[in-house]
């Protein structure tokens, strides 16, 4: 009987498995994101980047995974065209039962980051992947903890840094890595693109 060592086979399934998402074609980003089509690259090489231009605008008591779910939702239905596979995405911030987005100013993101400082808040990342007769959703989730803030730090991220492209005000692959305590959860996640549960989707 052929017997088979256990490494050879993970290496052959990782093998199918890349050759699987190198097949994928036609494949739309709506979303102007540099850092989710840096990750995004990492699993599909090619693909169009068509943002989507909606109204982000949240919902009175709506939580931020279902707030995310809904806008990553009309992100892809957006940009979709026929015959193609679109992946929408959105993250928001929950901190208790306050759902925080991008600030609209500096002055609110330096009221948001003082918010967080020495807190633990969630970060919820959902993603809508849509063809022409499907559409997927997968919602994923990080708690990320502040250490406590002293306000010239603040002062000195908000001087070189433009806080209202961010959720929270802050990019942990950026400068904001320094407010950051601890992670419980997927790095990706908190980027912006649960590159994990993707993955798991699309093979």
């Amino acid at each position: 009987m052929l017997s088979v060592d256990l490494l050879d086979v993970q290496v052959m399934y990782a093998q199918s498995i890349l050759s699987n998402l190198d097949k994928i074609s036609n494949f739309i980003l709506a979303s102007a994101s540099p850092r989710r089509a840096e990750l995004l690259r990492s699993l599909i090489p090619e693909f169009e980047v068509i943002p989507a231009d909606i109204d982000e605008t949240l919902k009175a008591g709506e939580t931020a995974i279902a707030a995310t779910v809904r806008l990553a939702t009309t992100k892809a239905r957006a940009s979709h065209r026929a015959g193609t596979t679109t992946l929408g995405v959105d993250t928001l911030c929950q901190l208790g039962t306050t759902v925080i987005g991008k600030p609209t100013s500096q002055s609110e993101a330096r009221e948001l980051l003082h918010r967080l400082s020495g807190e633990t808040h969630t970060v919820v990342s959902s993603f809508c992947v849509k063809a022409d007769t499907t559409e997927k959703t997968i919602s994923a989730t990080a708690e990320v903890t502040f250490r406590v803030l002293p306000l010239y730090e603040i002062e000195e991220y908000l001087a070189s840094t433009d806080a209202t492209q961010y959720a929270g005000g802050y990019a942990i692959q950026g400068a904001g890595r320094q407010f950051v305590e601890r992670i419980n959860g997927e790095l990706e996640t908190v980027i912006g693109l649960p590159v994990k549960e993707l993955k798991s989707l699309l093979i």
